[in-house]
C-alpha cells in the first residue's frame, strides 16, 4: 500500500461560544446576527457522512440556520487536511460578508487572527487546534495501515502452591504503536514560531488531559472505517510526561525529532 501522511484528531470541550456575521457588510446599513455553537465535546472535523456534528460541521449548520434566511444556506465550514487550516466560505456569490469575533478563544481555535471583511469566503492564518500533522510518514507500520491494531489481554494465569492453575479474567484490547522518525523542531517543540502545529501543543491539549484520539492513517482518507480512535499512553495505563513520547534524532541536536504514541482501544 502507497505511503500516505497521517494525521491525529484529539477531542476537546468547548463551551457556547460565538460571533457576529454581517450580510452586505459593506452596506449603510447592513443586516447582521450573531452565530452560537452549543457546548459540548468535539473533535474539529467528522468523518464523511457521520451522524453527529462535529465543530466545523456544527459551525455551518449554525450558520445555514442564521436569521439571515437564505443568503447562508449554502454556506460551508470545512477542514483542509492538507494544510490544518480552516475555511469558511459563504458562497454569497460575492456579496461581502463580515466576521466579528465576540469570543477570541473560538477566533484563535480556528486558527484566525482577527475580524473578517471584504469577502465571502476566509481562510484561516493559522493551523486550527487540536490536531497534529505530522510531515513524515509512520516509520514502523510494514503491513497494511489499516490492520495495525493487535489484540492485548492483561487476564493473569496464576498457579498456587499445590500446581493448580487458574484464570483471573481481565480486559481485552487493541493497542498500536506509531512512531515518526526525524521529524522536523516544528512539528514537534513549541516555539515562538508555532501556534498550534506541534505535538507538543496536541500533548497538553489533548493527551495529557486523558482525551481521546483518532488517528487517521491516510489524512486524505477519513471515512468511518479508516480511522482509528483510542487513549494515548507510553505503552502502559498512564498518560506520562511528554518526555515518553519524544526524542532527540541526534545528541545534543535539536533539529530532528523522534515521536513514539501508543494508542489503546478497549473492547
Amino acid at each position: 500500500m502507497a505511503l500516505a501522511y497521517s494525521m491525529f484528531l484529539g477531542r476537546f470541550y468547548l463551551a457556547s461560544k460565538s460571533f457576529n456575521v454581517t450580510h452586505d457588510a459593506g452596506e449603510p446599513n447592513p443586516d447582521s446576527d450573531t452565530i452560537t455553537t452549543t457546548a459540548g465535546n468535539y473533535y474539529i472535523k467528522g468523518y464523511t457522512g457521520e451522524s453527529t456534528n462535529q465543530l466545523v460541521e456544527h459551525l455551518q449548520a449554525q450558520i445555514r440556520a442564521s436569521s439571515l434566511g437564505t443568503s447562508l444556506a449554502s454556506a460551508t465550514v470545512d477542514l483542509n487536511e492538507g494544510t490544518g487550516q480552516i475555511t469558511i466560505n459563504f458562497a454569497t456569490g460575492g456579496t461581502e460578508i463580515g466576521i466579528t469575533w465576540t469570543d477570541t478563544d473560538l477566533r484563535d481555535l480556528l486558527g484566525f487572527t482577527g475580524d473578517l471583511s471584504g469577502a465571502d469566503s476566509y481562510t484561516a492564518t493559522n493551523q486550527c487546534r487540536y490536531i497534529w500533522r505530522p510531515t513524515r510518514y509512520v516509520s514502523n507500520h510494514d503491513v497494511d495501515r489499516d490492520q495495525i491494531w493487535a489484540e492485548e489481554s492483561n487476564s493473569r494465569v496464576v498457579v498456587s502452591s499445590d500446581a493448580t492453575a487458574f484464570a483471573i479474567t481481565g480486559n481485552t484490547r487493541k493497542n498500536v504503536n506509531l512512531e515518526f522518525r526525524n521529524l522536523p523542531a516544528a512539528d514537534v517543540r513549541t516555539d515562538s514560531a508555532t501556534v498550534w502545529e506541534t505535538f507538543q501543543q496536541f500533548f497538553v491539549d489533548v493527551i495529557a488531559k486523558g482525551e481521546t484520539v483518532r488517528y487517521i492513517p491516510d489524512r486524505a482518507t477519513y471515512s468511518s472505517t479508516s480511522y482509528g480512535e483510542g487513549l494515548a499512553g507510553p505503552d502502559s495505563d498512564s498518560v506520562g510526561k511528554l518526555t515518553d513520547y519524544i526524542s532527540r534524532a541526534l545528541p545534543r541536536s535539536d533539529t530532528l525529532w523522534g515521536v513514539s504514541i501508543d494508542l489503546v482501544q478497549y473492547t
